[in-house]
């Protein structure tokens, strides 16, 4: 939940935390939200979507970890709900995350499936181990949603949903 106490792993973990708390202090009024594997339309096409569809379209293998978790969250759904939570004056922590935890192998997996990309093509599923990353990462960094939800009535769309949404974008672009 918003209460618990984060304990991040490397710089930018931190460097994200200490700014909230800078945030909370300045005024009780203020505003934070927490997001995590945001993904939908990119001018720049940076986000985990397309560098799915681009490694497809390259003929390349993309590696996903199988054991890091987070909650995919569709970019639109984060702005209206940051207008909502701005035009609500609410304030506080808020966790402005899509309703599901999936693993970046599974959401890697789902992407394929909306965009009908066989998976076995594109996706090379690992441990966090033995994908080498530089900067440590978390394994269990899903967020739950249960204050947004209750703020704004509902949850925002699912992974599937989002992904649909998105590719229908992506189709009107082209």
């Amino acid at each position: 939940s918003e209460n618990a106490v984060p304990s991040p792993l490397c710089a930018y973990g931190k460097s994200k935390y200490e700014a909230e708390q800078i945030v909370l202090a300045a005024s009780p009024g203020n505003l934070v939200l927490r997001t995590a594997i945001l993904y939908g339309p990119d001018p720049r096409r940076l986000n985990t979507v397309y560098q799915v569809l681009k490694a497809f379209r390259e003929q390349r293998v993309l590696k996903v970890a199988t054991d890091q978790v987070g909650s995919p969250t569709y970019g639109p759904e984060a702005a209206w709900a940051t207008f909502e939570l701005l035009t609500a004056a609410a304030s506080g922590i808020y966790h402005v995350v899509g309703p599901t935890m999936l693993s970046r192998s599974a959401f890697g997996r789902l992407v394929c499936e909306v965009f009908h990309i066989p998976a076995s093509q594109v996706l090379e599923e690992r441990s966090t181990s033995e994908l080498g990353q530089v900067a440590p990462r978390p394994l269990a960094a899903g967020l739950l949603e249960a204050r947004l939800h209750k703020q704004l009535g509902r949850s925002l769309v699912t992974p599937k949903e989002g992904l649909e949404s998105l590719r229908d974008f992506i189709a009107h672009e082209l």
